[in-house]
């Protein structure tokens, strides 16, 4: 399932100990990262069910197991120094596709199937973009809050395709800067 690499230098988070700390002590060291990852994908299956029977209450309890899951195999990883390349690829998809899938069986319950499809269309450009960093031997592993560029590939796509965007959004900024109230504004 992926050997494990040394020295990887990934920082050990405040909730990494937290979680070393509580319940990482109760799982044995034969579990690894992976393993709890591959929990989360089985989640899916019946999340979805469950879901799409309207069993909202048991669907939330286990989207909540899920989404434990995903911080405790990060800190597994992390403070057990059993980060795996395989752990680094399927884990992010494992959050998207958990992600990903509630949203689109909730939205195809209660929105317009146009949204449905705009939304599964983003997911899949964020996934393509992945794995376009992956094909180019660069890593798609970010950490939260960076911001990572797009490949070169996508950049002159990025450009020619959506160079509008910036003029409309321009034009729309333009009409809407914030200004000072008036005296009449700020007494009544």
């Amino acid at each position: 399932m992926g050997t494990v690499e040394q020295g990887t230098g990934s920082r050990i988070t405040i909730t990494d100990r937290l979680l070393a700390a509580t319940i990482l002590h109760v799982i044995p060291h034969s579990v690894k990262p992976n393993h709890v990852t591959i929990v989360r994908f089985l989640c899916v299956p019946p999340l979805v069910l469950l879901l799409w029977h309207h069993l909202y209450f048991y669907g939330m309890l286990l989207f909540a197991f899920a989404a434990l899951t995903d911080a405790i195999d990060g800190a597994m990883a992390r403070t057990r120094n059993q980060i795996t390349q395989w752990g680094k690829i399927a884990d992010p998809f494992a959050d998207k596709l958990l992600i990903g899938t509630v949203l689109i069986v909730l939205m195809a319950n209660y929105v317009n199937t146009l949204v449905v499809w705009v939304m599964v269309f983003i997911e899949l450009c964020i996934v393509a973009r992945s794995l376009l960093y992956i094909a180019s031997g660069r890593s798609a592993q970010v950490e939260a809050n960076r911001y990572l560029p797009p490949p070169p590939e996508l950049a002159d796509f990025a450009f020619n395709a959506f160079s509008w965007q910036a003029g409309v959004e321009g034009h729309l900024v333009a009409r809407d800067e914030p200004r000072a109230l008036t005296a009449a504004e700020q007494s009544g």
